[in-house]
């Protein structure tokens, strides 16, 4: 059965889109068949995965736009970890585009369901589909919880970030008492944690305090590998298979198996 999972924070720089391409990789190199599902106008997890939407024919936009493409036209395979893991299966991207910020701003209550009918057309092929949201609340990441069995928090570990998790919660459960009651909070990520800092342990900390039983104990500290992974648009599981960083976030995709 297939397992679909959002990846949501309303805030940008929260290491949300490394997450999706980390765990989507860790996934694949896993033997899962993957698709990451780009709903972010600014698409860094399309490229990040190494699609560039100006260098494809179809792209999420085009989905919602047209209405008569197949889905599977619009998905893309990449090699990724191949030639070092030839056991691992390719990672599948429906990319997102900068024409999604207009389709966005237009999306209305009636159409909370669209992602899920998109999903529903390829669910079969996949093991896992992981969705990378905006950095916003919009209508488009309701549709992202209304199509999810899970939902992952990555959260930067400084106050700013923090104070913005009570939000997105209360967003969460609103959508299980209404649209989908299954949907699960799968866990409460901190990313970018300086292990030198007291004050990013504090903040970890006050998660845990704040949020019991919700806090994923496998943080990812913060670490220029992710940064440097980011520019050569590869997982860092691929660029630095034996960091920290990848092995934290090869612990935390086994939460989604």
């Amino acid at each position: 059965m297939t397992r679909v999972t959002t990846v949501a924070l309303w805030k940008g720089g929260s290491g949300k889109t490394a997450t999706v391409k980390n765990l989507a990789a860790a996934l694949a190199w896993s033997g899962r068949r993957v698709l990451v599902v780009d709903l972010d106008p600014q698409a860094d997890a399309s490229k990040g995965l190494g699609v560039i939407p100006s260098d494809v024919p179809a792209t999420l936009w085009h989905l919602l736009e047209k209405g008569d493409i197949p889905v599977r036209d619009a998905i893309y395979e990449n090699g990724f970890g191949l030639e070092q893991y030839p056991n691992m299966k390719p990672i599948h991207v429906l990319p997102s585009d900068r024409r999604m910020t207009e389709k966005i701003q237009g999306f209305t209550a009636r159409q909370t369901g669209v992602i899920k009918d998109i999903l529903l057309e390829v669910m079969d092929d996949y093991d896992n589909i992981i969705i990378d949201t905006p950095p916003s609340d919009s209508l488009i990441t309701v549709n992202a919880f209304f199509a999810s069995d899970d939902v992952i928090i990555p959260v930067q570990a400084e106050q700013e970030a923090l104070d913005g998790l009570d939000a997105i919660i209360e967003s969460i459960n609103q959508i299980k008492r209404g649209l989908n009651p299954a949907l699960q909070i799968n866990g409460i990520l901190p990313v970018m944690v300086k292990r030198v800092s007291s004050n990013s342990m504090d903040i970890v900390n006050e998660m845990h305090q704040k949020y019991p039983g919700m806090i994923i104990e496998d943080w990812i500290p913060e670490t220029a590998i992710i940064g440097e992974s980011h520019r050569m648009r590869r997982p860092v599981i691929f660029t630095e298979p034996q960091s920290e960083a990848a092995k934290k976030y090869i612990k935390v995709a086994g939460r989604l198996l």
